[in-house]
């Protein structure tokens, strides 16, 4: 598996042996922080609240 962080997004990107083939993710920085947020969260559906405005 690699991960790769640029400037606007996150891809992690996973070799699959059956097909040879590399399957990429695509994920913004907002949802990667989503993401983040949500590990350690037990199950169900959470929206995270802008403070900013």
């Amino acid at each position: 598996m690699i991960v790769n962080l640029f400037e606007d997004c996150i891809t992690v990107e996973q070799y699959d042996a059956r097909l040879d083939k590399v399957h990429t993710l695509t994920l913004s920085l907002n949802q990667a922080r989503d993401l983040a947020a949500a590990l350690n969260l037990p199950e169900g559906v959470y929206q995270i609240k802008d403070d900013t405005g």
